[in-house]
């Protein structure tokens, strides 16, 4: 492949119904992406020494989670990479959305990669590529900071309106009535500890009102 390949996201299942399952989506879809973006740097950069450290980070992934048969072992080590990621990324979410790379090329995440120095030389649309990559990754990373930080019994009971709702599209739908049992089902501690969260994290608030926008342009 002599041209780097722009991301491809991954098809949403049926589990996408499930407010409790998400999470994990959102975890699954950020290595989907890990790993085309790992294969595609390989292809790109093949036979230089930018390539080899491509090829070098990916048979380190290969062998910490790919081929990681210890189902715990698995899942934990994909949550921390996607907790690192995040970690790392968030101050740079607003200038990566922008196509601006150059205040990502000192962080861990790409002198790890070795991503520093493609950053520094690559052509118009290598960096798009690139850009593209990061995008998806970042908005994957975004889901998983929001459901994250909701608990589970909220989730339970969101997910529980979410499917009356959808068992009822068709038919005549009782929105206050519904909204009514949902409120009667939630826990307000739980509401009251969400809400909290979101005041004294700026960073969990901002996650949410992407993942809305993000939800409101796809709806548009």
């Amino acid at each position: 492949m002599s041209e780097m390949m722009a991301a491809k996201k991954a098809d949403p299942n049926d589990d996408m119904k499930d407010p409790q399952k998400i999470k994990n989506y959102a975890i699954e879809n950020y290595h989907h992406f890990i790993v085309e973006f790992l294969d595609a740097l390989c292809s790109k950069y093949e036979g230089t020494s930018s390539g080899d450290k491509f090829r070098e980070q990916k048979l380190k992934y290969d062998m910490a989670i790919t081929h990681n048969f210890n189902k715990a072992d698995k899942a934990s080590k994909k949550e921390e990479l996607i907790q690192s990621f995040y970690d790392e990324m968030q101050p740079h979410f607003v200038a990566i959305n922008n196509n601006d790379l150059g205040s990502i090329k000192n962080i861990p995440f790409c002198q790890k990669l070795g991503l520093a120095e493609v950053i520094e030389n690559c052509d118009g649309d290598t960096r798009d590529a690139i850009c593209e990559y990061l995008k998806n990754m970042i908005q994957a990373t975004i889901m998983w900071s929001v459901y994250k930080n909701i608990p589970d019994r909220l989730l339970d009971s969101i997910g529980n309106a979410a499917s009356k709702m959808e068992n009822a599209k068709d038919k005549d739908l009782d929105i206050k009535q519904l909204s009514q049992n949902l409120m009667q089902d939630v826990n307000q501690q739980d509401i009251q500890n969400f809400a909290l969260n979101m005041v004294q994290n700026p960073a969990a608030l901002a996650d949410l009102c992407n993942l809305a926008a993000s939800s409101l342009k796809k709806s548009n």
